[in-house]
């Protein structure tokens, strides 16, 4: 009797250590059928039909905000508000085909931060403990509604009415983004100037915001290079910012795509750091830098600190050997 008694605790944290995942992601029956009976005392915007994917684009805008980047809030938008009314309106396959949307987004940030080594511990258990929280709820309004229909406490639902309202959002969405870019619209810029325009941007945070970053990520807080550009080309940064102003659109996705591609801005000084490794090479052998077979030992020749303590000193030389002189021509052509 004893030995029994000593078990049952045992045997109920175990299953308490087994199941935080599962009763996250499965709530209990007798969950589901109190939340069938007492559908209706429930406001549905406090409803596990409506928060989820309320949540998911409040995040969405959020990040949006921050990056600068609205086309995808706004296609995002698209898909989630006619999912977010139809399951509100208790449609089990729109509750199944939102969860199945956000998981496959969730699996696709994964994918991508595996590939560019940025799956960390930490980032992993966060985007666990989200997807538990989001899709645990979706489906537990998906097993409410089953539970409804199976005892028929669902009342006839208005199919058409509420497909056409759906259909309705991304409409409403889709005109209201082209009327306020029409707005936002202050001045037209011509192929050639958004041309010249994306380079001198580019260029500018290359050397300016982008070699800090990359020299920071090293150890490496460079003292000279980025103030002396900043300094020498001040009436040319100001010109391009001028230009950048009359199309604020324009602005906002150079911004955006500047916050989306920092990876190959890294990737733009490494190339560098091996270009300078390969010339030193060939300076010693008497062979054509383009000729040269990279190999692993060559990458220790020149580190990533000692490449930023050279570039902090070499400003005067890569000006005065015309460095800079394809930016200065191009936001000449800037009229």
């Amino acid at each position: 009797m004893t030995e029994n008694k000593d078990k049952q605790p045992a045997a109920e944290e175990k299953a308490k250590e087994r199941n935080w995942i599962s009763a996250s992601l499965w709530a209990d029956k007798e969950d589901i059928r109190k939340g069938a009976e007492r559908y209706g005392e429930v406001k549905w915007y406090k409803s596990a039909r409506f928060w989820p994917s309320m949540l998911v684009l409040i995040l969405t805008w959020i990040g949006a905000a921050v990056t600068g980047s609205y086309s995808e809030a706004v296609g995002v938008s698209v898909i989630l508000c006619p999912l977010c009314y139809l399951n509100v309106k208790g449609y089990r396959w729109s509750l199944l085909l939102f969860a199945a949307l956000y998981t496959f987004d969730r699996v696709s940030v994964l994918y991508m931060r595996a590939e560019s080594g940025q799956a960390s511990g930490s980032g992993l258990w966060w985007l666990l403990i989200w997807w538990l929280v989001i899709v645990g709820a979706t489906l537990t309004a998906f097993r409410i509604e089953n539970y409804r229909h199976k005892h028929n406490l669902a009342g006839r639902g208005h199919y058409v009415k509420d497909t056409l309202i759906a259909l309705a959002f991304p409409v409403v969405l889709i005109a209201s983004f082209m009327a306020y870019n029409i707005f936002m619209y202050k001045s037209s810029l011509t192929d050639e100037q958004r041309k010249a325009l994306a380079f001198s941007y580019g260029f500018i945070s290359r050397n300016t915001d982008g070699v800090i970053n990359y020299c920071l990520g090293s150890g490496v807080e460079l003292q000279k290079f980025p103030e002396q550009f900043r300094q020498t080309y001040a009436d040319e940064i100001t010109k391009v910012n001028d230009w950048l102003e009359k199309d604020e659109i324009f602005k906002s996705g150079m911004e955006a795509s500047l916050q989306e591609n920092k990876e190959m801005l890294y990737e733009v000084f490494e190339n560098g750091r091996k270009d300078l490794i390969r010339l030193t090479i060939a300076e010693e052998t008497g062979e054509k830098p383009e000729n040269l077979v990279w190999k692993t030992e060559y990458d220790r020749m020149i580190s990533p600190v000692e490449y930023c303590k050279l570039m902090d000193e070499s400003f005067e030389i890569m000006n005065s050997t015309g460095f800079f002189d394809s930016f200065v021509e191009t936001v000449k052509t800037l009229q």
